[in-house]
This record gives structure tokens, C-alpha cells and sequence, in this order.
């Protein structure tokens, strides 16, 4: 049990040293490559493991990412980045699924993860503002924040927490720096989430009425302070006003551009298995394809998709079994998240997805041990 409390706070030190890996002098892969041999580690000294289905999904397409990987270098060497990034995102979860099968996840640990995961966030946020100003000579507040999509990962920590004023000031930053990254992606996943926490609040019975009333007085505040913010923010009122005249930053034609690619494929190795690794990035527009269902579809093909849809069919076989509500909530907020975020950005392939492992694998200890299951 050591070993494995050993394993679990070395994995969030990781994580966390892999949001600030930019304030760091060495490499970023540094802190990737040691959370996969965490990962790798808790994978063969716990073999008996029998995963669910959400978690064959994730091993799977991390075999297949791997395959593809290494099928490409017959020709060339391709850029590790996607290979490495989507490789974290995934085994972070199968990590944290062993994890939880031996109960090391405790409240407590949430708690303190919540908090340092929010920590660290803050300055990557404003780093990546920086280097956009200097790197890419664009005026401070007027482009779109992609760090904001941390916040995004911490917000289902939120609804597990019992402590509800901790979790609500954690709520607001989040929301905070939604709208101060005006990353319309994120916002449309964060939305019905932050709107079930709201549902959670009232439904709960351990939350006395005094709580409740605090609760209520802070979102209060923070919606009224957004709103205000949003009314002075000029960017985000353009950014507001596209969405509203249907403009989406030229990814409807991109989704259309990879959609018509795949549909008009010649060679039906190509539609059934894709375009190998990487395939969006080799394709005539060169580039990624904004939607993750869209990218494996080019990359694994028709095959590749299956694969991914099995995450999202996993986490509603555990909502459906759940007993407990409060479960179900939480598993609920995950799916929600993950599944907003796919359509419309990248999500496995962000390699700081693996901070939302942390909420999965408390959610999926409660599971497992409300069912009896080992």
C-alpha cells in the first residue's frame, strides 16, 4: 500500500511538473516520459487488473497510436510530439484506473490535487499569453488563451469535493479564465458542467442551508462579475459576435475539407484503417484537424473510431450501473467534458488531458466499491 501511495503522489508531482514544464531548464519530456514509467510500472506489477470497458478503450488506442508510430518510421521518422502527448493523456488514466482497483485515491488526495493542479495553472496560463505576445507578435488580449483548457480538466474536482466553499472559490477561477481565454471550445464544455454543479449543490443533503446560501451568493458574484467582464472585454465580444454570425475560425471547412477526404477515399485500406500516423498533419491542407472524431478518423480510419467511441460507451455503462447519484454525477461531468471537448478541439491528443484522470479514478474507486467489484 506504500508503494502504491509512493506511486500516486510521484504521478501528481509529474502532472504538475509537466503544466510548469516551461518555467523549467530542462525538456518537457522530462516529466512526460517519467509519468509513462509511473504508468508502465503500476501496469506490470498489477497485471490481474481486469479493466472495464472505458479503459480497454484507452489501452487500446494506445496500442494502436503505437503501431501506426512505429509504422511510419519504416519510411521516416516522424515528430514523437503527437505520439508522446496522446501516450500521456491515455496511460494516465489506465494508471489512475489501477489506482483506484486498490483504493490509494482518497479525498483528501483530491483535495490537495484540486488545489495544486489550480496552482500551477495560474502562471502557464500567463506564460502562453506571454510567448503568443512575443513569439507571434499579437497584442495582449486580443487572441484566444489554449491554456484555458486546464481549468477545464480541474472542474469535475470541483463536484467531488465535499468542501463546498473550496470548491466553489476553485469554480470561479475556472470560470475566471474561461472567459479570460475566450476559447469558445471550452466555454460550450464547461457550461452544462458548471450547471451541474449547481444541480448537485441543491440535491445534496449533506450541504447545510447556510452553505447552500453562500454557495449561491458566491456564483452570484462570480456570474454578475463575468457578465460585467464580458461587457468590457472587447475581444471576447468579437469573438462573441462570430459565434453568433456562424463563423468558427474556418473549422467548419476544415471538418469538411477531412470529412470529404475520408468519404472520397479511393483505396479502402485508407477508409477502414486511415492515413497512418499523423495523417491530418500529411494531408494537402497540412494541418490538424480541430476535432478529435475527425482526426482518427483520418489517422486509424473507420477502425480508429470505433476504438475511441468505446471511452465514451464505457462511461455511460458505468453512469447506468452507478447506484449511488452522487456517482453518476460525477461520472455524468467527466463525460460531458470529454465529449463537448472532442467535437469541437483536441482532447486525447492534449497531453495535459491526464489531469482529468485524477477526477475519473476517485469517481471509479467509488464505483467500483459501491458495486463490491475488484
Amino acid at each position: 500500500m506504500t508503494k502504491l501511495i509512493r506511486y500516486r503522489n510521484i504521478l501528481l508531482v509529474l502532472i504538475c511538473g509537466n503544466i510548469l514544464c516551461s518555467l523549467f531548464p530542462f525538456p518537457p519530456f522530462v516529466w512526460r516520459i517519467g509519468i509513462l514509467v509511473v504508468c508502465f510500472l503500476l501496469l506490470i506489477k498489477h497485471r490481474g487488473v481486469t479493466f472495464d470497458l472505458f479503459e480497454k478503450g484507452c489501452l487500446w488506442l494506445f496500442y494502436i497510436n503505437v503501431l501506426y508510430f512505429l509504422f511510419n518510421c519504416i519510411e521516416t521518422i516522424p515528430s514523437p510530439t503527437n505520439f508522446v502527448n496522446m501516450a500521456v493523456s491515455l496511460m494516465g488514466f489506465v494508471g489512475f484506473s489501477i489506482l483506484s482497483r486498490r483504493n490509494v485515491l482518497t479525498e483528501k488526495f483530491v483535495f490537495v490535487s484540486m488545489i495544486l493542479l489550480t496552482i500551477c495553472s495560474i502562471p502557464n496560463f500567463f506564460v502562453f499569453a506571454q510567448e503568443q505576445v512575443v513569439n507571434n507578435y499579437k497584442t495582449e488580449g486580443e487572441f484566444t488563451n489554449n491554456a484555458s483548457s486546464l481549468f477545464l480538466w480541474i472542474i469535475p474536482l470541483t463536484l467531488i469535493l465535499r468542501k463546498k466553499i473550496w470548491s466553489l472559490a476553485v469554480l470561479s477561477i475556472c470560470v475566471f479564465f474561461f472567459i479570460l481565454g475566450a476559447k469558445r471550445g471550452n466555454i460550450i464544455a464547461a457550461v452544462p458542467t458548471v450547471l451541474l454543479y449547481v444541480i448537485f449543490l441543491f440535491r445534496g443533503k449533506e450541504t447545510s442551508k447556510l452553505t447552500k446560501v453562500l454557495i449561491i451568493t458566491g456564483l452570484i458574484v462570480v456570474f454578475w462579475s463575468a457578465y460585467n467582464f464580458i461587457q468590457t472585454d472587447a475581444y471576447f465580444q468579437y469573438r462573441l459576435e462570430q459565434t453568433l454570425e456562424g463563423k468558427t475560425s474556418g473549422r467548419d471547412n476544415i471538418y469538411l475539407f477531412f470529412w470529404n477526404m475520408w468519404l472520397d477515399a479511393d483505396n479502402p485500406l485508407n477508409t477502414f484503417f486511415g492515413w497512418g500516423y499523423n495523417g491530418t498533419d500529411s494531408s494537402s491542407i497540412k494541418m490538424m484537424a480541430h476535432c478529435d472524431w475527425l482526426e482518427f478518423l483520418i489517422d486509424y480510419g473507420l477502425f480508429g473510431v470505433i476504438v475511441y467511441s468505446l471511452i465514451f460507451i464505457g462511461l455511460v455503462g458505468k453512469i447506468v450501473k452507478s447506484k449511488s447519484l452522487d456517482v453518476k454525477f460525477f461520472f455524468v461531468s467527466i463525460f460531458t467534458i470529454i465529449f463537448f471537448k472532442s467535437l469541437f478541439s483536441m482532447c486525447v491528443l492534449d497531453q495535459l488531458f491526464i489531469m482529468l484522470s485524477i477526477a475519473y479514478g476517485y469517481s471509479n474507486q467509488l464505483f467500483h466499491e459501491e458495486l463490491g467489484l475488484k
